[in-house]
């Protein structure tokens, strides 16, 4: 049997949707800020580039960012993001500051790329379009947790269990029973007061007789 499952009932493909998200934000805070600060985040980055070019790779991430958060097919924009994580590997590795080097701050640099690109890959890979479902194939589940040989004969147990054969009445202790059903607990007076009278009340105040209960259901 096949069923038809919606993006939104697939963990992974919901999971991939929130981290497309999450990777539009992103793009966009790092896009404005090599906009803004291009000489900065080159600082920061340990690499000697133009500034020109640090906007240039701003305006590309700011146009990933807008294309996942507005988009209903976040896919091409998460695969843009790939291939804009290749080209700042690229320019990492070639664009190294001899100062920026020496601190460190071109491989720091490195290590975060490769992990969002990791993430981009990912997710990109697990993405499913809105409205687009994907068929399951449950053909070879039963739904049952094990075989049926070896439940056969399971329920055998049960048998002999106190909901088994005089029902609910006969389960009932002392304890449990109701206050008007008590052994001895009303006397003549107290059900004459009330206009009732049973057969199985009591004769006189000194002794008392068991009242009948409803008989167990068999």
């Amino acid at each position: 049997m096949q069923i038809r499952v919606e993006p939104a009932q697939l963990p992974s493909a919901y999971r991939a949707h929130r981290t497309a998200r999450g990777l539009g934000w992103f793009s966009l805070a790092l896009g404005l800020a090599e906009i803004i600060m291009p000489r900065t985040m080159a600082r920061l980055c340990g690499v000697h580039v133009n500034p020109s070019l640090m906007r240039c790779y701003g305006v590309r991430e700011v146009l990933c960012g807008v294309g996942l958060l507005t988009s209903r097919n976040a896919r091409p924009w998460l695969w843009a993001r790939l291939g804009g994580d290749v080209l700042d590997v690229g320019t990492l590795l070639t664009q190294a500051d001899a100062h920026g080097a020496a601190a460190g701050r071109p491989q720091s640099a490195l290590l975060n790329v490769a992990t969002i690109t990791a993430l981009d890959l990912r997710t990109a890979i697990d993405y499913e379009p809105m409205g687009k479902g994907r068929t399951v194939d449950y053909s070879t589940r039963s739904g049952f947790p094990s075989d049926p040989d070896s439940m056969r004969g399971g329920a055998r147990g049960l048998r002999g269990t106190p909901m088994g054969a005089t029902g609910a009445a006969s389960a009932m202790t002392e304890q449990a029973r109701p206050e008007s059903l008590k052994t001895g607990n009303m006397s003549t007076g107290s059900m004459n007061s009330g206009g009732l009278g049973t057969a199985g009340s009591t004769t006189n105040a000194g002794a008392t007789t068991p009242m009948a209960l409803a008989p167990d259901i068999e």
